[in-house]
């Protein structure tokens, strides 16, 4: 079953996505609109999006999208997050001017740039998408912050770890798909939309209602 993830492979939401469907197959993709695309067209059978995190807040992004498109909510997960520095092989700590990630990581992580001023935070589109930049590209002086699942995937090297400024730090993912496409399995007919039902069966002891809404901009 395929899955789209906001990011590359190694980031926090393809741990997310393995962890709530192991067996599925993870579609990354560069632009959060471009996971909402694919989950309408039908490319994917869902996806697994960051909508909430305890230090950042909530993903805006993600939350317009989430009013803005004809998509439902399957499930949630909770994920611990570990933040690291990551570096190619042989680059050290002491040699860093800049350090890469997702403005959302960044955020997490304000106190490691005040105990080093002399490296500037640059935002960047992704966590793990930061490491397979800075590694692919053989840079000396920069880094990115991902999670260890990053380290294995780009083969990097950890220069500092646990850096996120709590170690109460959670993000909540929710396993969205097309509104109307999974309650029954899917338009699929035949072996194929049965055992996709089964795939994204509500879970037993489900007890949470999330509701996504708008007003008008005026007072």
């Amino acid at each position: 079953m395929k899955v789209a993830i906001q990011g590359e492979l190694g980031s926090f939401s393809h741990e997310a996505a393995e962890r709530m469907l192991p067996a599925c197959t993870v579609v990354p993709c560069a632009r959060s609109a471009e996971v909402f695309d694919r989950v309408e067209g039908g490319s994917v059978a869902a996806a697994v999006i960051p909508i909430e995190n305890t230090l950042a807040g909530t993903v805006a992004e993600h939350a317009d999208l989430m009013v803005a498109r004809a998509v439902t909510i399957r499930a949630e997960y909770l994920l611990r997050i570990v933040h690291n520095v990551i570096a190619a092989p042989g680059v050290k700590l002491s040699a860093l001017r800049r350090v890469l990630s997702h403005p959302i990581a960044l955020d997490q992580c304000r106190d490691f740039f005040q105990r080093h001023p002399g490296i500037e935070a640059v935002p960047f589109y992704d966590t793990a998408g930061s490491v397979k930049h800075v590694i692919a590209n053989h840079l000396v002086d920069a880094a990115g912050i991902a999670g260890r699942q990053a380290v294995r995937q780009y083969q990097g090297k950890i220069l500092e770890a646990g850096i996120e400024d709590d170690k109460n730090n959670f993000t909540r993912f929710f396993l969205i798909h097309k509104s109307g496409m999974m309650q029954n399995g899917g338009r699929k007919s035949g072996a194929a939309a049965g055992k996709r039902k089964a795939q994204l069966r509500t879970p037993r002891g489900a007890n949470k209602t999330s509701i996504a809404f708008k007003v008008k901009n005026t007072p």
